[in-house]
């Protein structure tokens, strides 16, 4: 009966001695200084053609007001980008001092366009892989089984 109760005093005791020494820490985000972009959802998973909206949050600390511009970078050819600022579209975003900004970046790939020879390589692949295999499979097995058969004369 006694290790159950010592056991939930060291626990308590190791809870109540982090809580303290967390309490004692400053916040690692109060010495970043300057501007930062952060979504909730830093990775994704979507089908092909399917559009996508990342929430963004434009960051400012320890900087006097900025104006940020907004732009989206090495897209493939004919995708669409869009930024979204109250349901708008903006291309830039004005951050107080110490404080943060929301917005949507839409992203849409555009369905049908002509995909770079190395991505359709990389589409096809797996498919003539499993082709070849079960050819070389189906070819083996029926020539065991000829193998086997009596031949007569």
């Amino acid at each position: 009966m006694r290790a159950p109760i010592l056991v939930a005093a060291f626990l308590a005791a190791l809870a109540f001695g982090h809580s303290a020494s967390a309490a004692n820490t400053p916040d690692p985000a109060s010495s970043y200084k300057g501007i930062w972009i952060s979504t909730p959802y830093p990775s994704l998973g979507v089908a092909a053609g399917e559009a996508i909206e990342l929430d963004l949050t434009v960051h400012n600390s320890g900087l006097p007001p900025q104006r940020v511009a907004l732009s989206a970078a090495k897209l493939p050819d004919k995708w669409n980008a869009l930024f979204l600022g109250g349901g708008r579209p903006v291309d830039s975003a004005f951050v107080a001092p110490d404080g943060t900004v929301d917005v949507t970046l839409r992203v849409v790939p555009l369905v049908g366009a002509a995909i770079p020879f190395g991505q359709s390589v990389l589409l096809v692949w797996p498919h003539f892989t499993g082709l070849i295999a079960g050819t070389i499979l189906l070819f083996t097995a029926s020539y065991v089984a000829f193998q086997r058969q009596e031949i007569r004369a």
